[in-house]
C-alpha cells in the first residue's frame, strides 16, 4: 500500500479506507497502522472501534450512520430508529470522526443528512432492534441518493439536517436545530421504556 501510494499520489490525497460494520472497525484500526499515509476514512454502520487516539486524525475520518422509520412503535407518530451497531458501547472504545446521520428514504428524497458532529457518540436512545437499517444495501440505496443529488458527483452534498415533517431524535437532526418546531414527533422515550410511554 505505502508504495503504490507513493508512486501514484506524490504526497496528495490517495489512500481511502472504507468499510462497512466490522469491516468499518477494520478500516479505522488500518488508519492508525498507516497515519503516516494521512489516510481519509470513511464507514458504514462502523460500531465504536478504540479509544480516541493521536495516530487518527478524526477531522479525516466520515462516519455514516442509518435510519429507519419506525410507525408502528410509535404509537402515536413515527419514530426515527438508528443503526443499533453504530450505537454499541464496547469495553470503553470512542466514537472517533465526523457523523453523518442518514434520513429513512421514506420519509424524503433520501438525501437529507444530519451532521452529528466530531467524536461524538449518539444515545442508546430509539435503535433499530430489527437491525434492518444496518443492512449494507440500504447503505448503498442512501449513498446513490446522495451521489444523484450532487447532479455530477464531484460536488459535496449538505449535511444541513432534516426538513420539516421528518421524524427525528436530536435537535441537531433538524434544520432549524429545535425538533419539536421542526419535525413531527420528537422521541422523548428510550427504548427500553417504549412499552409504556
Amino acid at each position: 500500500l505505502m508504495s503504490c501510494a507513493a508512486s501514484t499520489c506524490g504526497g496528495g490525497d490517495c489512500v481511502v479506507l472504507t468499510g462497512h460494520s466490522q469491516g468499518g472497525a477494520i478500516a479505522l484500526n488500518a488508519a492508525c497502522a498507516y497515519s503516516s499515509m494521512n489516510p481519509i476514512v470513511i464507514t458504514f454502520g462502523q460500531p465504536p472501534t478504540m479509544e480516541l487516539c493521536s495516530c487518527v486524525n478524526s477531522n479525516r475520518v466520515y462516519r455514516y450512520i442509518n435510519t429507519k422509520t419506525d410507525r408502528l412503535l410509535g404509537l402515536f407518530g413515527a419514530v426515527l430508529e438508528y443503526d443499533t451497531v453504530s450505537a454499541l458501547p464496547l469495553m470503553g472504545d470512542d466514537t472517533i470522526g465526523h457523523g453523518l446521520i442518514l434520513a429513512d428514504r421514506h420519509n424524503s428524497d433520501g438525501s437529507q443528512v444530519a451532521y452529528q458532529g466530531l467524536n461524538r457518540a449518539r444515545s442508546m436512545d430509539n435503535l433499530d432492534l430489527y437491525m434492518s437499517s444496518h443492512d449494507m444495501e440500504k447503505y448503498v440505496e442512501r449513498m446513490e441518493d446522495l451521489y444523484a443529488q450532487t447532479n455530477d458527483g464531484n460536488r459535496p452534498f449538505v449535511a444541513n439536517g432534516f426538513t420539516d415533517g421528518s421524524p427525528c431524535g436530536e435537535d441537531y437532526e433538524c434544520q432549524s436545530k429545535y425538533c419539536d418546531s421542526e419535525c413531527k414527533v420528537k422521541v422523548v422515550c428510550p427504548w427500553w421504556q417504549r412499552w409504556w410511554c
